[in-house]
């Protein structure tokens, strides 16, 4: 882990005070921003009448929130349910139950429909059938490529067993529709192992489940007052926010998601380690991450590996000197063709591509024995420090512009980076000393961390 020097205390308080007031009152902004849609003419029925107590409209134009909240809450009992039974050990009341099961799923109206009009699907449920092919996919893949390491056709019996191994990894259902990915070998020394349950094993479970139930309650909330979907497709209105709204639409696009995956890979990665399968972890907050190949790595985990075991990994082992190169190119063009293969993607994708290699291409530079010496003759480390979080905030206020093709599409990605070269001086300064003391405050959390693993 790379070391960063201390700063003083007063300095640190700083950089922390400014970054949550700059934060802060950007969202403020962006709540007031909100007014456009006080008399909207919502023909997409982008919103609801929202909860009677708070007396807002409420945002309900994700679709992928509005398709996972319900499944989550229909899901989430039933992996409960069979832990539950199991420790019983009541082989009749098993039966019972799972056979009330089967008898409710036929007397399901939605899927009477499901079956009867043969996948005549509503969006919810398409969606879901999307999502799961996609998940599907790259677990085929993984299962493949390692069976090949551990050929087992060579009987009947081995074949068979394969065959249940690797349906059941294809379609382990707590991960089935909201992910996360996580590699076949990870499966397979899951359902190989036994770990006792302790109370403490017990309590930090249910502590979990508790905060990702806290996450959904906290969107939920917010959507009554920062209406950050809708506002995606609105692009015309976003064009007119001021430059604290526009920042404020920015961040909290980013965490937005970040606060949606951590529910649905949080919630599905704990069920997965109930089973003792080494799920990866939940996005970290994205307010704690100033490099973009941090943002890659940390924020969906599952595809990370996937990405360097499949596909990068296996190409720099030529030793060539533009292995890497090519490797990266491949592995964003797969990055392309799984999230689908249009104009926001495409930009995404090679926006993506140039901030990783920038970014390589930095670290190279900053680990030369010349550098090196440069820096050491002429900087203390706090100074080198403070250089480094300067240097990385114009990167990532590049690097960001790329998210935000992905996060709005088109229209709202091209506002975004040409705002980031073309705004006024004054806004530019101001932006970059908020992201500045981000970048401050996440080395603060690396060192604090570093030194609690220490």
């Amino acid at each position: 882990m790379e070391d960063y020097p201390s700063l003083h205390k007063v300095e640190v308080g700083f950089y922390f005070v400014t970054c949550v007031c700059g934060i802060l009152y950007s969202t403020y902004q962006l709540y007031l921003a909100g007014s456009f849609f006080e008399y909207f003419d919502d023909i997409h029925n982008d919103f609801s009448t929202g909860w009677s107590w708070i007396g807002r409209k409420k945002d309900v134009s994700d679709h992928e929130w509005a398709a996972m909240l319900p499944f989550l809450r229909i899901f989430i009992p039933w992996p409960c349910i069979v832990c539950l039974l199991i420790s019983i050990k009541n082989l009749p009341l098993i039966y019972f139950t799972e056979l009330g099961l089967v008898f409710l799923y036929h007397y399901n109206s939605l899927m009477n429909l499901v079956r009867q009009d043969w996948l005549q699907l509503d969006s919810n449920w398409d969606y879901l059938l999307t999502v799961s092919t996609f998940w599907v996919q790259l677990r085929s893949t993984s299962c493949a490529i390692d069976n090949l390491k551990i050929y087992r056709h060579k009987s009947l019996q081995g074949f068979l067993k394969n065959f249940i191994e690797t349906t059941a990894y294809c379609l382990y259902f707590p991960t089935l529709f909201v992910g996360p990915f996580f590699l076949y070998e990870d499966f397979n020394k899951g359902i190989n192992r036994y770990s006792k349950w302790t109370l403490g094993r017990l309590i930090t479970t249910a502590v979990n489940l508790l905060r990702f139930s806290f996450w959904i309650l906290f969107i939920e909330v917010s959507a009554h007052f920062l209406y950050i979907t809708a506002f995606k497709f609105q692009p015309q209105a976003v064009q007119k926010f001021n430059s604290w709204a526009f920042f404020g639409f920015g961040y909290w696009m980013g965490q937005y998601l970040c606060n949606k995956y951590i529910i649905f890979y949080g919630l599905a990665g704990e069920f997965t380690r109930a089973d003792d399968i080494n799920a990866p972890p939940p996005p970290k907050c994205i307010g704690r991450i100033f490099l973009y190949s941090e943002l890659w790595r940390d924020f969906d985990r599952g595809l990370y590996l996937f990405l360097v075991k499949y596909i990068y990994s296996p190409i720099i082992s030529y030793k060539s000197s533009m292995a890497k190169l090519f490797a990266s190119i491949l592995t964003f063009s797969f990055v392309y063709v799984w999230h689908g293969p249009r104009d926001f993607v495409l930009v995404w994708s090679a926006l993506s591509f140039l901030g990783v290699t920038v970014e390589r291409i930095a670290r190279s530079i900053g680990k030369s024995s010349a550098y090196k010496k440069i820096i050491n003759k002429y900087l203390s480390p706090q100074m080198n420090r403070r250089l480094n979080c300067y240097l990385t905030t114009h990167l990532f206020i590049v690097t960001a512009s790329a998210s935000f093709y992905f996060l709005g599409r088109m229209k709202i990605g091209n506002q975004y980076l040409y705002r980031a070269f073309f705004d006024p001086l004054s806004v530019i300064i101001i932006r970059s000393l908020i992201i500045y003391t981000g970048s401050q405050i996440s080395v603060e959390i690396k060192n604090y961390y570093k030194k609690k693993l220490s």
